[in-house]
């Protein structure tokens, strides 16, 4: 009996979130709400050393921890403090994911986070999948009300900081830091005048 409880309130979670965010067309990419369904994907992206090395997690060492992640973010969403959506090629050729992975509501600020595959790097997946993202993040139909948007990166992370860069981003951590993590943002200000 407990279990079908458990099965009910994740399938209307489902359903909640799948309501709550919409799903993000560009020319090549679509973007939508990751889902259980998408575990294995996840698994095997962040199984990869060469893409956990710059993220702030380790790599994931079996599926159980693919789906503990993807609990977490149907949590974040369904208390809309965050989003993770999946990045896929084709309708089902999952290739990334990005999203918002804390969302401040007092000051109106959305901390993104994004991996790829290496085999789809320096291919423009993860700018056109971002300016995406930003364009519905600064938008009037998003759940969040966003005014900055902030991306914290590794000093050695040269792609992802010139990626940050061409999206308008501008380093805001002015301090000598030990621990190597530079903070960028981006204000829908400064966004909305690049798209001019």
């Amino acid at each position: 009996m407990r279990f079908n409880k458990v099965i009910d309130e994740l399938k209307r979670l489902f359903w909640t979130i799948k309501m709550q965010f919409p799903i993000l067309n560009t020319k090549r990419l679509l973007l939508k709400p990751i889902t259980y369904k998408d575990a294995s994907n996840l698994f095997e992206l962040l199984s990869q050393f060469e893409v956990c090395l710059y993220n702030n997690f380790s790599v994931l060492d079996n599926k159980d921890q693919a789906k503990n992640l993807i609990q977490q973010d149907l949590e974040n969403s369904y208390n809309n403090i965050g989003i993770r959506f999946v990045i896929n090629k084709t309708f089902d050729e999952f290739i990334g994911s990005c999203g918002v992975h804390q969302y401040d509501e007092f000051n109106k600020r959305a901390i993104i986070g994004y991996e790829l595959d290496p085999v789809h790097w320096r291919k423009g997946y993860m700018l056109e999948a971002l300016t995406r993202l930003f364009d519905y993040l600064f938008s009037q139909d998003c759940n969040f009300e966003v005014n900055q948007i902030a991306a914290n990166v590794l000093n050695l992370n040269i792609p992802s900081i010139k990626l940050l860069k061409k999206l308008g981003f501008v380093n805001c951590d002015f301090s000598e830091k030990i621990d190597d993590i530079i903070q960028y943002r981006l204000t829908k200000k400064e966004w909305l005048n690049n798209k001019k």
